[in-house]
């Protein structure tokens, strides 16, 4: 049980996380999202790319804008910028 205090007296002198979409996504990871084919990834990673990139809420969640790096291991270049073309279009939509 000493060890386990030990941890905690460490952890109580951490600072708290810090998020960059309000208790979803922390700040200084890397973040994943997989899914099925045809379940919406794409939609929701670029909504969730173009929210962070302008500061903007994430479905009613806070966010810290910042750079945003986006890799589709399975997209062509082409479709991916169709997409997000047609996406950005709707973007103003959204909000």
């Amino acid at each position: 049980m000493k060890k386990l205090n030990e941890v905690f007296t460490v952890y109580k002198q951490l600072p708290p996380p810090e998020f960059i979409v309000e208790n979803l996504i922390l700040q200084d990871t890397i973040s994943i999202l997989a899914a099925g084919s045809n379940q919406g990834k794409t939609l929701l990673s670029v909504y969730l790319m173009l929210c962070l990139s302008e500061g903007k809420e994430f479905f009613g969640y806070k966010t810290k804008q910042q750079n945003v790096a986006y890799f589709d291991l399975e997209m062509t270049e082409n479709l991916f910028c169709f997409r997000l073309s047609k996406q950005a279009k709707n973007y103003r939509d959204w909000e």
